[in-house]
């Protein structure tokens, strides 16, 4: 999904769901990629990592 997103295949925002920290080392491998100007800091705009089902209910019914 994020992959077609830095690509504008799909702008459909990638929520994953960060119970416990699960996905800190991928956020923080991400924030090295932008760091390292591998990525752009807008490419990953649209992934979020969210703390619990109702933080990620109440995304997807702000994002329409």
């Amino acid at each position: 999904m994020i992959s077609l997103a830095r690509l504008k295949v799909d702008d459909k925002p990638v929520i994953l769901m960060n119970i416990n920290g699960y996905y800190e080392p991928l956020r923080e491998t991400l924030n090295a990629m932008v760091r390292a100007e591998f990525i752009r800091a807008d490419e990953i705009s649209g992934v979020h990592f969210l703390p619990s089902v109702e933080a990620a209910e109440e995304e997807l019914r702000r994002c329409g």
